[in-house]
């Protein structure tokens, strides 16, 4: 769980991933379940090795009433350096 301050006091609260291979899919009809049952977050972000893992998570997760998104994690980590400088977003502590 990560909690972000959007700025002017707002506050945001949401689920990092990071999925490198795909499970069986009774394993995501399970993480479904305890998605749906989720109160706190608004939305579940994807870190994944591949834009074939991110399709099938898609898939699985499109269902969903939370906001499911996706990043690969290669980009993510080549482009973090130059937007850890330039983001307004904090971190909670």
């Amino acid at each position: 769980m990560a909690k972000v301050n959007l700025g002017d006091g707002v506050w945001t609260e949401f689920a990092i991933e990071y999925e490198r291979t795909l499970k069986s899919g009774q394993k995501y009809e399970k993480i479904l379940e305890v998605i749906a049952n989720e109160r706190r977050i608004q939305a579940i972000l994807y870190l994944t090795s591949s834009y074939e893992i991110a399709a099938t998570l898609r898939w699985y997760f499109q269902r969903t009433r939370h906001e499911i998104l996706f990043a690969l994690w290669r980009i993510l980590r080549r482009t973090s350096s130059i937007r850890r400088s330039t983001r307004r977003a904090q971190f909670a502590g």
